[in-house]
């Protein structure tokens, strides 16, 4: 049961992001959130906040109609701590993105505590 909890949180999160709701997306994530990774190449490393505002600002990907994929790729569950591999394609339209997406149970919630990821240019 604990494993389709965390599945669906993730979905929501992949829902959020297609859908351009930047309230709900931030709503999935801890409050002390941190997230690092290279994107296009360059390192980034700090809170949430670009991520967030970034769907915030930009047109949703539902309503481009761009040819986004997202897929779970692995789940693990341990205790209250999860670990998800997350790998999306056409991030709206031109981003390939591996998401590892760690996630902790809090006050029978699951949140999203920290996102490491890398990523490269759609070919």
């Amino acid at each position: 049961m604990t494993k389709v909890l965390v599945k669906q949180k993730v979905q929501e999160y992949i829902d959020a992001c297609f859908i351009g709701d930047a309230e709900k997306l931030k709503s999935l994530f801890h409050e002390s959130a941190v997230m690092s990774g290279y994107f296009n190449g360059q390192f980034m490393f700090g809170d949430i906040t670009p991520f967030i505002e970034n769907i915030a600002q930009t047109p949703p990907m539902k309503e481009t109609e761009v040819d986004y994929h997202a897929s779970i790729e692995k789940i693990d569950v341990a205790g209250k701590v999860a670990s998800v591999v997350l790998v999306e394609k056409g991030f709206f339209g031109v981003m390939n993105f591996v998401n590892y997406l760690h996630l902790i149970e809090v006050n029978n919630e699951w949140k999203v505590s920290s996102k490491n990821f890398t990523s490269e240019v759609n070919q």
